[in-house]
């Protein structure tokens, strides 16, 4: 009896436990001009579930314009 209500115990612990680690988020910034276009990466390390380091990464994706420069950037979990 002792060891099912272990095993139960056990059992619900791990179903209640969301599985956290780490993710790395990618992200490439792009600026953008008539005569030149430069590219940076930048990693940065997420411990959450996976759905949740996706929406922080995904967070990160924006793009602006000012007269003819452009600058977007374009995050995702690797």
């Amino acid at each position: 009896m002792k060891n099912v209500i272990w095993l139960l115990t056990v059992g619900l612990m791990m179903v209640f436990t969301s599985c956290k680690k780490d993710y790395t988020c990618e992200c490439v910034t792009t600026t953008e001009t008539p005569n030149s276009s430069i590219t940076a990466t930048t990693n940065t390390a997420i411990k959450n579930t996976k759905k949740n380091a996706t929406t922080i990464c995904d967070d990160g994706d924006s793009s602006s314009s000012i007269d003819d420069v452009t600058t977007s950037v374009e995050c995702e979990i690797k």
